[in-house]
């Protein structure tokens, strides 16, 4: 149960994390604050995909119901599309 927190608590940070990027990178004063930001908010995103695809999705699909898995296929996917 510890690890599940862990591993959640980690992804809601990653989310909190990403989600102030976005913010500083809308308000930076000019491109080379934003090319900082996006270097840490691709960094992030990297991180995060990565506990998805190995912790996550995989215990997920383990204790879900074929619709579960169709949702965890979809996502895999599509994480694919943003590391191309």
């Amino acid at each position: 149960m510890a690890v599940r927190d862990d591993v959640m608590g980690m992804l809601r940070a990653d989310h909190a994390q990403v989600k102030e990027l976005f913010a500083a990178y809308e308000a930076a004063p000019d491109w080379a604050a934003r090319w900082q930001i996006a270097v840490q908010a691709c960094t992030a995103l990297e991180i995060h995909s990565e506990l998805e695809a190995m912790v996550f999705y995989p215990a997920f699909d383990l204790h879900t119901t074929p619709w579960g898995r169709a949702l965890v296929d979809a996502s895999i996917q599509d994480h694919g599309l943003m590391a191309a």
